[in-house]
């Protein structure tokens, strides 16, 4: 009988374990940077680190673990060519970034090879020029004498400072370029001149200073000295400080092959000497990216995105030296803050409210306008009450009660914020009759559904005002409050005013505003989509924070959502989900109504098609009955 050879079961075995093990081994390398792009994942993993941080290794591991594999099957002779094989790969994964980062570290040297470090002295007195790169989208702001340009001229730093622009700052100081030139002068009116809606970065002195230089300058209008602009050259500058960034990393992304991005800022000092321009300082910040010591394959974080790359580390030119984000120019003229606090050249903050004072009290004992320096003056005096004087002086609360009672100050945002803290019941008494007068006497003066900036701004100022109002003097307005809500125009600007409506009706003006606000359903521009949002807003978030006070508009409130007034869709759902329930709106109710709305709907695409599915709106229903949330 002949015998049948038993099978090779252990070669076969072993042959399919190495090809799972091959396969294993490449998932381990194409999946986690496969999904690293999406934005999901990302999210999941930052609410797991731990598997993030295995992610994030293991396409390196896999890599090394498969050159190490692969070898030992090809030459079968003992562990020696797994051995070779895992060295060889190292090897290859541990020459580019032993190759390439040498390359960086020498460039970052050379940017720095010309720095002068050693500290000047402060800046006393001559023609300053500031030098800088225009920054993309505030063009129109680099012309204007910033911070740091009112505080030399108002210390007498600089008899005049001349401001440019050069995208060029690694080249130094160009003395032809063309400027604008700024000096305080003696003048029987001022010119007006705008201010930057922002300090360009590094240029800020207020924080080390504690005061304003905005107030102060205003102040040195008011007596006389002006801000004066004229068209110059950089080369009229005694001293100069050229400052920005030579070079900014581009690609955040940082992926795979590239060379080293650079983020280069820069900070020069050039004096004049005899006919030229010597350079007397020069700090150069470097920040660089470079391989890690072993080309790693991994998951990148960069902000709210990830995606594949070669891992990088972060270097410095200096690394015992802290990086500067900005070149730290206001340092350099005016010494470190420590040589420009008050008593050293600069009024205390204290001094400047007293003087802000005598010029109100002055100009409101006057009869004539104020003039737009004394306005500035006010307006600064406002701003300096809301942020930084939270206990506010009986002496402050009667001043600032005439400002907001005379007609010939203008309303600003800040005033609420004293309202809010500072005035008597009396003074509020005043403040309260003074705002509802302004409104009356604007209705007068406006066009319908046309509102100038200015009008629009104070209305919306006395809004704010009327929101901060004691619930008493409210209710003596309770006319004056109704009159508003049926004024078109003035309703839009002032709508903070209209959250006091609940105290002074029975929720019909709600309803009212809901409904006449549908005429800019479709809004043909910026304004009427205020006209439109605005009185909506009022009208919804009133209904809902009434709540179960109002029950009976629980059927209207249906009757608008079914026929599309109000939308069932995204915040404006939001509120008016909140505000059924606050009604006890049945649950029945609340999951016919809002079926299918984008706040309870899931969108998916499958094969090209768009599919939605519903969510439930049981957990959103219970949320709201524990609490309610009436906020857009």
């Amino acid at each position: 009988m002949q015998r049948t050879p038993p099978r090779k079961t252990g070669n076969r075995a072993r042959g399919c374990g190495f090809t799972m093990a091959i396969v294993a081994l490449i998932l381990g390398i194409v999946v986690p940077l496969a999904i690293a792009p999406v934005g999901a994942v990302l999210i999941f993993l930052i609410f797991t680190i731990p598997l993030y941080a295995i992610l994030a290794v293991l396409p390196t591991l896999s890599l090394i673990l498969l050159g190490t594999l692969i070898p030992g099957r090809l030459i079968r002779r003992g562990p020696v060519p797994h051995i070779a094989g895992g060295l060889l790969t190292l090897a290859a994964l541990l020459y580019i970034p032993f190759t390439t980062n040498p390359a960086a570290h020498q460039k970052a040297r050379d940017l720095i090879a010309g720095d002068k470090l050693t500290t000047p002295a402060p800046v006393r007195t001559g023609n300053l020029a500031l030098i800088h790169p225009a920054h993309a989208g505030h063009r129109p702001e680099q012309s204007l004498c910033g911070d740091l340009c009112r505080t030399l001229l108002l210390e007498g730093r600089a008899k005049k400072v001349i401001i440019a622009t050069d995208a060029d700052v690694a080249a130094g100081f160009k003395p032809d370029l063309k400027a604008v030139a700024y000096s305080l002068e003696s003048r029987p009116v001022c010119p007006v001149i705008g201010k930057p809606a922002y300090d360009l970065p590094g240029e800020n002195t207020t924080s080390a200073i504690g005061q304003s230089s905005a107030e102060r300058l205003d102040l040195a209008m008011v007596q006389g000295r002006c801000l004066v602009a004229q068209t110059a050259v950089t080369g009229e500058a005694d001293i100069a400080a050229v400052y920005g960034d030579i070079e900014v990393r581009r690609d955040t992304q940082a992926r795979w092959f590239r060379d080293a991005q650079f983020t280069t800022r820069r900070i020069g000092l050039w004096r004049r000497n005899a006919a030229a321009f010597e350079e007397t300082y020069r700090h150069t910040w470097v920040a660089f990216d470079v391989y890690f010591p072993i080309l790693a394959p991994t998951i990148l974080l960069d902000g709210m995105t990830s995606h594949a790359g070669f891992a990088r580390l972060r270097k410095h030119a200096r690394p015992a030296e802290h990086y500067a984000d900005h070149p730290p120019v206001a340092d350099l003229l005016l010494g470190p803050p420590a040589a420009y606090q008050p008593g050293k050249g600069i009024p205390a903050k204290t001094q400047v409210v007293d003087d802000s004072r005598q010029v109100l009290v002055r100009a409101l004992d006057a009869t004539d306008a104020p003039s737009p320096a004394v306005l500035a003056v006010a307006k600064s005096y406002f701003d300096g009450m809301a942020w930084n004087r939270r206990d506010i002086a009986p002496q402050d609360a009667a001043l600032a009660t005439r400002l907001l009672t005379d007609k010939r100050f203008p309303v600003t945002y800040a005033s609420a914020g004293f309202v809010k803290n500072g005035p008597s019941a009396v003074q509020a008494t005043a403040i309260a009759d003074s705002m509802f007068a302004r409104l009356r006497a604007m209705e007068t003066t406006i066009k319908p559904l046309a509102l100038t900036e200015p009008q629009s701004d104070e209305a919306a100022a006395i809004g704010n005002v009327i929101e901060q109002l004691p619930a008493a003097d409210i209710l003596r307005h309770r006319a004056d409050l109704l009159w508003l809500t049926h004024q078109t125009t003035l309703r839009a600007p002032a709508y903070s005013a209209l959250s006091r409506l609940d105290l002074v009706g029975d929720g019909s003006e709600f309803l009212y505003l809901i409904d006449d606000s549908a005429m800019f359903t479709r809004p043909r521009d910026e304004a009427e989509h205020n006209y439109r949002q605005h009185p909506y807003l009022a009208g919804i978030k009133g209904l809902c924070n009434l709540g179960a006070k109002a029950p009976q508009f629980r059927p209207a409130l249906i009757a608008r959502i079914e026929n599309g007034t109000i939308s069932r869709n995204a915040s404006y759902g939001d509120i008016a989900f909140n505000a059924l329930v606050a009604m006890d709106t049945p649950y029945d109710d609340l999951a016919r109504l809002f079926k299918g709305s984008s706040n309870y709907v899931r969108e998916s695409y499958k094969d090209g098609r768009k599919t939605t599915r519903d969510l439930p709106i049981r957990p959103a229903y219970e949320r709201a009955q524990r609490r309610k949330d009436c906020s857009y």
